[in-house]
């Protein structure tokens, strides 16, 4: 079965920034179970 994991990467804000960098990536894995693509994408991330 195919799983498609939404991760999120952000800088922790600093006191002496105005803004700081996120971004954003989707992956698409294929496992057996959501559990299995759970670990597969914290793994990736």
């Amino acid at each position: 079965m195919w799983y498609l994991a939404e991760i999120l990467f952000a800088q922790p804000r600093q006191a002496d920034r105005r803004m700081y960098a996120c971004e954003s990536c989707n992956v698409l894995l294929q496992v057996i179970s959501a559990a299995e693509a759970y670990d597969k994408a914290q793994a990736w991330a």
